[in-house]
């Protein structure tokens, strides 16, 4: 490539990015890895997938990895991570996410058979706590689901409880991995519990009921934001994905390159990175600038949180 905005630099950056990202909410949930914590909550499926994703670039991943299907596997929602691997990176889809699966089964936590690979992980064990920390605020999700069980309300809630705009059943849904079916089933009950209220709006939108006093209770201080990490993640992941073979393309295919990943990933660019700028209205190798402005602010989304 020819633009100054040579993929070597902000594709290099995103892989850094989720890579701190990752260490980050491992660190918080007792993993045996030093550094800052994270400030939003954390997507457990999604932290799952990108870890696997980022084994190849940091072998200590899979270490990591070994020790959450030993101990925390059971907190995890084997139907969301089949849902978020459909848009993961292939080698996550196949090989890595077996191998997962198969120590999950090792570990005796059985829902994950039908995904599992012939082998479990190739990694050390041993690296990380004998039972999973949940008490960084972070981990909102996870406490929730060791409470009341991994199911859609108690992600619902997180989500609800991390956003302070009320959210639709379409906006639940896509966050949160489930049908637009359940999501609906599930908020009917929740606001039956008086834990959710509808806004009377249209379409109907949704809060959590008393917000303040359930971030004291589960947060411990103030209101935790939802991290909208298997968004964040994706779109790092594939950028780095996106730069591969990159020394053999020109501007033109650059840029024609940058156009489908924007496109595929619109929805997350909006949520992640609104005020980035978009690729519409730049023609040609024009493109190539602020795609890598947008990848950049990603970047410093997932640096902030």
């Amino acid at each position: 490539m020819t633009s100054t905005d040579s993929p070597f630099d902000f594709v290099q950056q995103a892989r850094d990015a989720a890579l701190d990202a990752v260490w980050r909410q491992w660190g918080a949930l007792g993993a045996s890895v030093g550094g800052s914590r994270p400030r939003t909550i954390l997507d457990p499926e999604a932290l799952v997938l990108a870890s696997l994703a980022l084994v190849p670039y940091e072998r200590r991943l899979g270490d990591v990895l070994l020790w959450w299907a030993s101990v925390g596997a059971p907190l995890l929602s084997v139907q969301r991570v089949r849902s978020l691997s459909k848009g993961a990176a292939e080698p996550v889809t196949t090989d890595g996410l077996g191998a997962f699966a198969a120590s999950a089964v090792e570990a005796g936590d059985r829902r994950w058979k039908r995904l599992a690979g012939p082998e479990g992980l190739d990694a050390r064990p041993g690296k990380g706590a004998a039972r999973p920390d949940l008490s960084d605020p972070s981990a909102l999700v996870l406490r929730l689901r060791a409470a009341f069980g991994v199911s859609a309300k108690a992600d619902l809630f997180a989500i609800l409880l991390g956003n302070e705009r009320p959210q639709t059943v379409r906006d639940l849904a896509e966050a949160s991995g489930y049908s637009t079916v359940a999501v609906r089933v599930a908020l009917g009950e929740m606001v039956l519990a008086r834990v959710a209220e509808s806004t009377g709006a249209s379409p109907a939108m949704y809060r959590v009921a008393d917000a303040a006093r359930w971030s004291g209770l589960l947060a411990g201080g103030p209101r935790p934001r939802w991290g909208y990490w298997a968004e964040t993640l994706g779109v790092l992941l594939a950028v780095s994905e996106w730069g591969r073979g990159a020394e053999a393309w020109s501007d033109y295919v650059a840029s024609s390159k940058a156009r489908d990943l924007a496109e595929r990933y619109a929805r997350a660019l909006r949520l992640v990175a609104p005020e980035a700028p978009r690729l519409d209205g730049h023609g040609g190798e024009a493109a190539l600038s602020p795609f890598a402005a947008t990848v950049r602010a990603v970047i410093k989304t997932a640096s902030s949180g």
